[in-house]
């Protein structure tokens, strides 16, 4: 700005902090109705590494897991869980192999992400994290939870591949169009699921990776509008009908 004669120069400078995240771990004994874990945060000077009070989470046999931010400052984290193939017990984590994983980024205080993967037939092991998936299973500070399930070890100490191709969806269909910033979403689906949960994928234009959120709907329901839309940003649709049985994609962009 210019005061008289004499220019006056400001400068603004930002800086950037980074955060590693630490926690501890133990495995969680079976049971039907999972409680909550670390729901109490007090202090007004929030710690973003204290996982244990800005975090709370539970994850089941089935492969179902769920996170919420509770923390009250500005601490944002990508949450993962992953299913592992058990070919020889613990400690031996180095012949484990990753079986599904569903990842999210980036957990904003006051959010909370659903997640859900598909379990082997044989013993496994799954893991609630934060940051990236790993193979082996070696999360040390970044696992949140585990739990094991399962009986009989997945053909000795030798694993076998893993198939890496997609089931394609015999259950249903999922259509969908846009009109005035929304999107119509239409879904068909039988008896033979057990879920009918609807999923969205946000691709943003400086963050190119999916991930997929849960959108609130009920089993019964074939229908949903989404009203939560910003033009020129290109969404992906999913039904799951089962954990390891997706429909197929619907991609939609309001222009």
């Amino acid at each position: 700005m210019k005061i008289g004669k004499k220019t006056v120069k400001v400068v603004l400078v930002v800086s950037t902090v980074s955060f590693m995240v630490l926690s501890s771990i133990s495995f969680a004994a079976s049971t039907d109705n999972p409680t909550l874990k670390n729901t109490v945060l007090t202090s007004s000077s929030v710690d973003c590494d204290d996982l244990d009070a800005n975090l709370e989470w539970w994850i089941n046999e089935a492969g179902e897991g769920m996170v919420r931010n509770v923390s009250t400052g500005n601490c944002r984290y990508k949450i993962g869980l992953a299913s592992y193939e058990m070919y020889n017990h613990l400690p031996n984590l180095s012949t484990q192999r990753l079986y599904d994983s569903d990842t999210y980024r980036w957990l904003e205080p006051g959010q909370s992400v659903d997640l859900e993967v598909a379990v082997p037939d044989c013993m496994y092991q799954l893991d609630l994290f934060t940051g990236g998936v790993r193979t082996p299973p070696t999360y040390g500070g970044n696992l949140l939870a585990a739990r094991l399930g399962g009986s009989e070890l997945c053909g000795g100490a030798t694993p076998t591949p893993t198939p890496t191709s997609t089931p394609t969806p015999t259950i249903g269909e999922l259509t969908g169009y846009c009109s005035n910033d929304t999107v119509y979403l239409n879904w068909t689906s039988d008896s033979r699921v057990n879920s009918n949960g609807l999923q969205k994928g946000d691709s943003f234009p400086n963050d190119p990776q999916r991930f997929w959120w849960w959108l609130s709907t009920t089993y019964n329901q074939r229908s949903f509008v989404d009203h939560n839309i910003v033009p020129g940003v290109e969404y992906w649709y999913r039904v799951k009908y089962r954990p390891e049985l997706p429909s197929n994609i619907v991609k939609s962009r309001v222009l």
